[in-house]
């Protein structure tokens, strides 16, 4: 027999009769069981299932966006689309959210500058999103290595008001880099040497000297 609190058991317990026949106060603990053991196919169907027989319990409790993830994990990127999209309405509490996966997918679907757009959105309307710093790390390395020097020096200077030195230095290192790819060796030396004025031993220095 599986240990008291194992995923196994976990897994057990949600078997059974399925989740849509279940009272909602068992809904919760059978997500996390499946969620914890990875059991992403099973979750699907038991969501499926719930949006079948239980629509109004489904949207009232937004288990979309739990959809949503869940079929970024089976593989299912059309269906993901297609889930997240109400969550990007402007004043959904989980747009932020939405946003980020909705990014994800966009990028593994082979359509980059619409995960860039995304990217942005998350990232200069919404200051304080969970993945805000990882957006700002992904677009900056984005626009260095697919954009070009303008692109990411217009990305700087929206972003210069609204965060900390550190991350705003690992940007502007990008784009020294960007700009020495480019041959623009003038400017990427100026930006450059005032970098190493600044802070000569982070990283945004290390990057460019």
């Amino acid at each position: 027999p599986a240990p008291a609190g194992s995923p196994a058991l976990g897994v057990a317990a949600a078997s059974g009769p399925e989740l849509a026949d279940r009272p909602l106060e068992e809904w919760t603990p059978g997500f996390r069981a499946l969620l914890e053991a990875r059991e992403f196919e099973t979750l699907d169907g038991e969501l499926t299932r719930i949006a079948e027989l239980r629509r109004d319990a489904y949207e009232a409790y937004g288990l979309a966006y739990l959809h949503a993830r869940v079929k970024i994990e089976t593989g299912d990127l059309p269906a993901a689309r297609a889930l997240l999209e109400p969550f990007l309405a402007a004043d959904h509490p989980l747009r932020d959210l939405a946003l980020h996966y909705r990014a994800n997918v966009a990028q593994e679907e082979g359509h980059p500058e619409e995960a860039s757009r995304l990217r942005q959105d998350l990232i200069f309307s919404h200051p304080k999103a969970t993945y805000r710093s990882a957006a700002i790390a992904e677009e900056a390395a984005y626009l260095a290595e697919e954009g070009d020097a303008g692109r990411l020096g217009v990305f700087l200077v929206r972003l210069a008001p609204r965060v900390e030195a550190a991350t705003l230095r690992q940007v502007e290192a990008r784009l020294v880099e960007r700009l020495v790819e480019e041959d623009q060796d003038a400017a990427a030396l100026q930006r450059g040497l005032r970098l190493l004025r600044d802070n000569a031993t982070d990283d945004a220095a290390d990057r460019v000297f």
